[in-house]
């Protein structure tokens, strides 16, 4: 066995007996993208199950939520997760298949710091190995995960997506809440309008990472009048910061998937409710 050592996107270690040792195909070659099958299920209940003897021999190198990473097994050793093509050389990735903003995120960086250590290693899907509809919802945004997770590395920018068609008079629902959307949350709201969030608190930067042109991060946390609007008629704690709370009080209202953090799916809701004179 090889002694785990994780990067800094693990939150936890916790040893899987279902694993075979070393790498004698040669090291790392991909990154195998899996979900867990059914929504509902908790990422401990996950990680007890790929640490079981009696589960029929199957595990992963990770398991990731949002703003959780567990590792299982070292990237040196073989998982037991994607079968004869798979597991000689793959990393495997157990994803929360409901895919919030935040379980994207978090996978995001698990991918940037994996390649960090061992190389550009492509994203594969576990049904390119293997017939299963695993990883579900992921299979679509692989792509999408590659580019961000490259972001977050430093390197290549995403391709801008497509925006959907603005209402007429309205905002772009592209994802990214930038100028536009800042003035147009800021008349919503009665505030001043300048399409700027002043004053925000620079380590709460990953919990929006939609965030677009307007934002000013920075350590004084003096706070903005648009985010302490907003957290009145969300009835949390006014200090004009975002953050987590702010956020899932926001994602509640809009009625998204409820995780602390303001991606493109919450962003692109934002958008449309305020193209629909709400926010």
């Amino acid at each position: 066995m090889t002694q785990i050592a994780p990067t800094s996107a693990v939150t936890d270690v916790r040893q899987s007996p279902n694993y075979s040792p070393g790498r004698p195909a040669g090291a790392p070659n991909q990154i195998v993208i899996h979900h867990w099958g059914v929504d509902g299920q908790t990422h401990q209940g996950v990680v007890g199950y790929l640490c079981s003897r009696s589960n029929h021999g199957a595990s992963a190198h990770y398991v990731a939520s949002a703003g959780r990473v567990t590792q299982l097994v070292s990237d040196r050793d073989r998982a037991w997760h994607a079968g004869p093509s798979g597991n000689p050389r793959g990393i495997g990735i157990e994803c929360r298949p409901e895919m919030s903003d935040g379980d994207f995120e978090t996978v995001a960086g698990l991918v940037a710091a994996i390649r960090s250590e061992h190389g550009d290693l492509p994203l594969r899907g576990h049904r390119d190995h293997m017939s299963t509809a695993c990883p579900g919802r992921w299979y679509a945004r692989l792509r999408d995960l590659d580019a961000r997770a490259r972001q977050i590395a430093g390197g290549a920018a995403p391709a801008a997506p497509a925006p959907a068609p603005a209402a007429s008079g309205g905002l772009a629902v592209d994802g990214v809440i930038g100028w536009a959307s800042i003035r147009a949350l800021q008349a919503a709201l009665g505030t001043p309008v300048d399409g700027e969030v002043w004053g925000q608190w620079a380590p709460n930067r990953v919990y929006v990472p939609a965030a677009g042109g307007g934002w000013v991060w920075d350590r004084s946390g003096s706070g903005s009048a648009v985010i302490r609007a907003l957290q009145a008629a969300l009835g949390v704690g006014v200090d004009g910061l975002i953050g987590p709370d702010t956020v899932r009080a926001w994602q509640a209202r809009l009625g998204v998937a409820v995780d602390g953090y303001l991606g493109a799916v919450t962003a692109r809701a934002i958008q449309t409710a305020l193209n629909a004179g709400r926010f």
